[in-house]
């Protein structure tokens, strides 16, 4: 039974995935819910692999307020540091829990930044830059021993976002394709098992998921 330990699971992509992964018959561990990836590591110190779920920080609306009130601008660096501070903490220990195994898979899930405004749902393009950087520059190093590193960054699936607002953003998301169509969930999930279970030549690639042209905030 292969173990994938999840940061969180309170994202919709993170919970298919999730979903998926013991559907085929191995095992899931939420680190948030038994005291943190160190934790989780106690207990399962030889996982298959990793993965990072779409950030639950809202930058986009934390900035708003800081327009209203620039007292506000330190305490959401703060927050912003604070984010990527946990995720590097979580992509060191990650990093040294497969090691001694000389293999291992890291995923980290983005929302794409664009799609995300468009469709009025979190936006977190700060954490998602630094994320992607941090993942190319561990699979730059850790690749050699056998550990895969992987940034997938997916626009908003169909089951995500209410069919009014998709219908009412046609046009805005034709930013992306002139026949824009929201992916399905189950998709996505196929091709993210594909990869989490498959040896592939990726490793350190930003993977862009959805249709057209994706683009992320920066």
């Amino acid at each position: 039974m292969k173990v994938l330990i999840f940061d969180h699971l309170s994202s919709y992509l993170g919970k298919a995935l999730a979903d998926a992964w013991i559907q085929q018959g191995d095992s899931v561990i939420d680190a948030s819910k038994v005291g943190g990836m160190a934790c989780a590591l106690k207990d399962f110190p030889e996982p298959y692999g990793f993965v990072f779920t779409e950030s639950n920080f809202d930058e986009a609306s934390a900035l708003k307020n800081c327009q209203k009130d620039k007292e506000l601008i330190a305490a959401f660096s703060a927050k912003v540091n604070e984010h990527i501070s946990f995720f590097l903490e979580n992509c060191r220990l990650a990093t040294q829990a497969l090691m001694p195994l000389r293999k291992g898979r890291v995923l980290c899930l983005c929302l794409d930044d664009v799609s995300a405004h468009i469709l009025g749902l979190p936006e977190s393009p700060i954490l998602n830059e630094a994320r992607n950087s941090a993942m190319k520059s561990l699979s730059k190093e850790y690749s050699r021993i056998g550990i895969n590193y992987n940034t997938v960054v997916c626009q908003p699936s169909k089951e995500m976002v209410d069919r009014k607002i998709l219908s009412s953003k046609r046009n805005a998301l034709k930013v992306f394709s002139l026949r824009y169509s929201a992916p399905k969930t189950k998709d996505y999930i196929g091709f993210l098992l594909s990869n989490l279970n498959n040896s592939t030549a990726v490793n350190g690639g930003l993977i862009c998921l959805g249709d057209g042209v994706m683009e992320m905030g920066g």
